[in-house]
Formats: structure tokens, C-alpha cells, sequence
């Protein structure tokens, strides 16, 4: 199947912000790599903000898809969570282009503060679930909500770091269940 000019444009956007930074990266470099007419780009973005937004949901779409499978007959809280993080690791380690354009979004404040919660809530949302029911449940502390997604983003970006630059210990078990028990007490009481 062909790729829709507004997928090629995503795309090249993608390549260009993660090699080039977001702020270095012109419109006309990406309608270039694109292969497209300007008119095509601003046709499918009425301005560099919207194509930023619309690549980064559909980055977090990604990522929440990776990371929810096989998540649906885990027994306990602990182990949900644990299968959530490791699926998105595993994300991560394969799209490092991505895991670099959603650091630039968080780091540089490109995105409006309310647009990435937005686009938090709207695709992470399994992440937000999982807090509150360990919460209600008394195994996860009870701070901020919001507070505790922007650390799990954190601790989830560092530890990416981590793996795709050593990608010897990306594999190794020992490794994987010390970043899972780092993250897992960050969250708990």
C-alpha cells in the first residue's frame, strides 16, 4: 500500500526533528524530504505546531498500543504494571527515533503544557488507570496524579536512554527487573 502524502510529510518530520532537533527543522526541510509541494504540507498542518502535535499523538498512540499488549489477564497490580513498563521498553529499544522526538517535546516545552496532558490522558490513559486503582487500593502513594506521570515519563526515558545506549543490557534480565523495581518505587508507599 502506498503512503498518503500526510504520512510521508509525519514521517520526514520524524527523521528531520529527531536528527536535527525540532527547532532546527524548517517546514521547507521537511516538505524537501517529503518530496511534496509546501502547499501539500500546510494543506494537511495549517502551521509547524500542528504537525508537531499531530506527530506526537500519534507517537503516543504507538506507544500505548506496545505497551497495553498482552496486559488483559495479568493477575495483580504489581505485575500489570511491570508488563506495561517492559512493553514499552521494548518500544523504546525499536524506536528510538521516537522515544527522541517525545524527550525534545517534554524537555524543550515545545507543546504547550495542557496539549501534552491532553495527549497524556488521551493516549496514556492505562497509565493514569493503573495509578489510581493502586492508590485506591493502598499499594501506590498518594501524591498528585499528574506529579507521578510526569515522573513514571521520566524514569521511563531515562531508562530507554540507558538500553538503547547499552544495548547489551537490553536483554539482560538482571538489568530489566532492576530499572522495573526502580520504577516500581518510585510509585509505591
Amino acid at each position: 500500500m502506498a503512503t498518503s502524502k500526510k504520512q510521508q510529510i509525519l514521517d520526514s518530520a520524524l527523521a528531520l526533528f529527531s536528527q536535527n532537533g525540532i527547532h532546527a527543522t524548517s517546514t521547507s526541510s521537511i516538505v524537501k524530504a517529503a518530496g511534496v509541494a509546501t502547499g501539500t504540507l500546510f494543506h494537511h498542518f495549517p502551521n509547524k505546531e500542528a504537525l508537531i502535535t499531530e506527530l506526537y499523538l500519534s507517537v503516543k498512540k504507538d506507544l500505548a498500543q506496545q505497551a497495553v499488549q498482552t496486559t488483559e489477564q495479568v493477575p495483580t497490580l504489581k505485575a500489570k504494571a511491570e508488563c506495561f513498563w517492559n512493553n514499552a521498553l521494548d518500544w523504546a529499544i525499536n524506536n528510538p527515533q521516537k522515544l527522541q522526538f517525545c524527550q525534545q517535546i517534554s524537555t524543550l516545552q515545545i507543546l504547550s503544557h495542557q496539549n501534552r496532558l491532553q495527549v497524556f490522558r488521551q493516549e496514556l490513559s492505562f497509565l493514569i488507570d493503573l495509578i489510581e486503582t493502586g492508590q485506591q487500593q493502598g499499594v501506590l502513594a498518594l501524591y498528585p496524579i499528574e506529579l507521578m506521570a510526569e515522573n513514571c515519563e521520566g524514569l521511563f526515558f531515562s531508562t530507554s536512554r540507558y538500553f538503547i545506549e547499552n544495548e547489551k543490557m537490553s536483554n539482560n534480565q538482571q538489568h530489566r527487573d532492576a530499572a522495573f523495581n526502580m520504577f516500581w518505587h518510585a510509585l509505591t508507599k
